[in-house]
């Protein structure tokens, strides 16, 4: 119990990370930052790129890179600042998930298709 959390360089508590990891709370944090990554991610870009430009293999790459961009120069075994760096990319990661999907979705209900679609 208590983790803390070095998004932004900094070590310092967080008490989001002080739940119990053999229940929905923890589950329930888990969604809680990823969520907060959408939201400044959108703050940041906003969505409008992502509903006509972003294609599904854009999406795929920008993944793929998030997925992997930790392993830089890291060997095993890992020191505990390239685990955390890994679980926030894996936030990251899954936030791209969710703006992809949301992508599809705002297209759909807007045109009835993607601008990728046939």
């Amino acid at each position: 119990m208590g983790t803390y959390d070095t998004r932004g360089g900094t070590p310092r508590h967080d008490p989001m990370f002080d739940v119990d990891y053999d229940g929905t709370d923890a589950l329930e944090a888990i969604f809680q930052e990823i969520e907060a990554e959408r939201i400044r991610q959108d703050g940041k870009w906003g969505t409008e790129v992502d509903d006509i430009e972003n294609t599904p293999w854009m999406w795929a790459a920008y993944i793929g890179l998030y997925a992997t961009k930790w392993m830089v120069g890291t060997f095993m075994p890992l020191d505990r600042t390239v685990t955390d760096a890994f679980r926030a990319a894996m936030v990251k990661v899954a936030s791209i998930a969710v703006a992809a999907i949301q992508s599809v979705d705002r297209q759909r209900a807007a045109n009835g298709t993607t601008f990728y679609e046939s």
